[in-house]
């Protein structure tokens, strides 16, 4: 019995409404016989077991992974709410940046927006990972365009700079910029 059939028999004798059977899985047009070692992203059924109150309505295979299609939420308290920075006039840079981007970009930006909202800090790669050298400070990777956020209280990201990276190596500048926007707003915080 492949590795996904048993994880499947696994949730189903748990008895949680809405699994889908073995035949629905495997049925599916991009199914696959035997993922790959782990077999199942953080985005999975494993979520229902780590009791956040979801239910799976429908399951995708996508790059040997397995990714929820859709889903519903028991309650709205597991959404976070993204938030712009603002300065001390109340201009946001990075509203004014997402804004001036080109209509395909804009949309992939808000695409990349509404998971964050929707799968907080689950929310890993390709999507978003951490800036590398900072505890807290992440980035959201919609194609070229890169938006550096934080998770705040009750919540709450805060997105606090977004630019197009050119390169490999993500400039310091930009890094700076972020880091910067982060300490001014927890100062207004307090």
């Amino acid at each position: 019995m492949s590795r996904m059939l048993v994880l499947l028999n696994q949730l189903k004798t748990q008895a949680k409404p809405n699994w889908l059977t073995d035949g629905q899985l495997l049925n599916h047009p991009a199914a696959t016989a035997s993922p790959p070692e782990g077999g199942l992203c953080k985005c999975s059924p494993q979520l229902q077991l780590l009791g956040l109150g979801l239910r799976l309505e429908e399951l995708d295979l996508y790059n040997d992974r397995v990714i929820i299609k859709s889903a519903t939420m028991d309650t709205q308290q597991y959404k976070w709410v993204v938030e712009f920075y603002t300065d001390a006039r109340g201009r946001s840079a990075v509203v004014e940046f997402i804004n001036a981007l080109p209509a395909q970009e804009r949309a992939k930006v808000r695409n990349y927006l509404r998971l964050l909202r929707e799968f907080g800090i689950l929310l890993g790669m390709p999507y978003a990972r951490p800036v590398s050298g900072h505890r807290s400070l992440w980035e959201l990777r919609p194609g070229a365009i890169r938006l550096f956020y934080f998770a705040h209280t009750r919540r709450r990201f805060i997105i606090l700079h977004g630019f197009r990276k050119k390169g490999r190596k993500t400039p310091r500048r930009e890094i700076a910029t972020a880091e910067r926007r982060m300490a001014e707003f927890l100062e207004g915080e307090k």
